[in-house]
C-alpha cells in the first residue's frame, strides 16, 4: 500500500501519525527582500524599495569571491528600517575592494 505524501511515515515519528500543515502567517516564506550589490572600496549600501516597520529583521549575506574566501558583514550602526551598509573583508581580515554580494532579509515574526 502506497503511503500518502500528506502523512508522515509512522516509523519516522515514533509510531505517531502526523499530517502536513502550513503556517498561514508569514506571507509564504522567511525572505521578504533580496538582491545583489557590488562593493566599492570594501563597502556597499543596500536600500529597500519598501521600509520595514522596525529594525527587527535578519540579514543574510553571501559573498561571491574567486579567491580563498571573503567575509561580508553589516557595518556597525548602519542597520535601519530602510536598509544597511555592508563591509567585505578577505580571509585575512583586509578590506576587499570589489566583491559581488547576494543579500536577503526577513522579519523575525515569520514562522
Amino acid at each position: 500500500m502506497k503511503q500518502s505524501e500528506n502523512t508522515s511515515h509512522p516509523e519516522l515519528v515514533g509510531g505517531a501519525s502526523t499530517t502536513l500543515h502550513n503556517h498561514p502567517s508569514g506571507g509564504g516564506g522567511l525572505v521578504d527582500k533580496a538582491g545583489v550589490v557590488t562593493t566599492s572600496g570594501g563597502e556597499a549600501d543596500v536600500s529597500f524599495n519598501t521600509n520595514y516597520v522596525s529594525t527587527d529583521y535578519f540579514i543574510l549575506l553571501t559573498p561571491i569571491y574567486p579567491g580563498d574566501g571573503a567575509i561580508a558583514m553589516v557595518k556597525t550602526g548602519t542597520k535601519t528600517v530602510s536598509g544597511f551598509t555592508l563591509n567585505i573583508l578577505d580571509d585575512s581580515g583586509k578590506t576587499e575592494n570589489t566583491v559581488t554580494v547576494f543579500w536577503a532579509t526577513g522579519g523575525y515574526s515569520n514562522p
